[in-house]
């Protein structure tokens, strides 16, 4: 595994949880073993490491495009 893995996944339990990244982890099939690879890597790996925004800023963010959205019931878990 490389660095933006490590980076990624540290980035992730910080974000979310231990509990949820490690059930996402245990729930990884063959199927999207490559996915959750990508995602760590790049979407948290790369992008919330960038260091452009602060968690804040990311956060604030992410709740408005939520909000903006029609999927806002399903899409955020306090």
């Amino acid at each position: 595994m490389g660095d933006r893995y490590r980076e990624g996944i540290n980035k992730r339990r910080e974000i979310l949880g231990e509990d949820y990244v490690d059930q996402a982890q245990e729930s990884t099939t063959a199927f999207d073993v490559d996915f959750q690879d990508f995602i760590t890597r790049y979407a948290w790996g790369e992008v919330w490491e960038r260091g452009v925004l602060d968690i804040r800023e990311r956060h604030l963010i992410t709740l408005a495009i939520l909000c903006g959205s029609v999927h806002m019931k399903n899409s955020y878990a306090p």
